[in-house]
């Protein structure tokens, strides 16, 4: 029935309208109750409990059981990872500790060529940063020496090739926990996601073949 597809399309109102995802979450998440118990016929205990511990039916079927899993207390652990490593960019920053990494990053670009201290970085902060948007935050203060002031364009396309893409290959990160954890797939799933390791070393051997070229003209 085209009224399944209401619940996501309350998702995308923010796109069109002035209302916040958070209030277009909670009125996805009513609706889609309102369906379950009205047009399914779904008990509202167990419509709770789905919301609770996550959805799970007794389907004997590969494909179905992709839709088990979710609910809020498989998300305490990534709201949790989110909260306590917002506090992490400042902390170092105050602390200076990032200093010392710029130097080291500036050097390996002028040994290298730029992209390999980006790669060096993407992978460093999804590992420790437990967030994509962490993960950004960090590294591209981390690249000041390697892209200075008047190349943020390179630095922005540098990040987009490492950072946003490989902490979706950290089991850790909730890039990579939070889709694992609604469809209950083992972290072994990374494997397959032949994008996001195959991006980043795609650029780095384009990236080294111009810089080969540019040096011997």
């Amino acid at each position: 029935s085209p009224l399944l597809l209401l619940p996501l399309a309350l998702v995308l109102l923010p796109a069109f309208t002035q209302l916040r995802l958070r209030g277009a979450i909670l009125l996805s998440t009513a609706a889609a109750a309102g369906i379950a118990v009205i047009y399914q016929n779904v008990d509202p205990w167990l419509v709770m409990l789905d919301m609770a511990i996550g959805y799970q039916r007794p389907i004997n079927h590969p494909q179905l059981q992709l839709l088990f899993g979710g609910g809020f207390l498989s998300m305490l652990k990534p709201m949790l990872t989110v909260f306590l490593s917002g506090a992490l960019p400042p902390l170092l920053g105050e602390l200076g500790v990032l200093v010392r990494y710029q130097d080291f990053l500036g050097r390996l670009a002028r040994k290298t060529y730029p992209f390999v201290p980006a790669l060096v970085s993407g992978i460093l902060t999804s590992a420790i940063g437990c967030s994509q948007t962490l993960a950004v935050f960090m590294q591209a203060p981390l690249l000041d020496k390697v892209y200075p002031a008047g190349r943020n364009e390179q630095k922005a396309l540098a990040i987009a090739n490492t950072s946003i893409v490989l902490t979706a290959l950290v089991p850790w990160n909730i890039a990579m926990a939070v889709p694992l954890a609604i469809l209950g797939a083992s972290y072994k799933s990374g494997l397959f996601a032949f994008y996001l390791y195959l991006l980043p070393l795609v650029v780095l051997v384009v990236e080294g073949l111009r810089h080969e070229r540019l040096t011997t003209i």
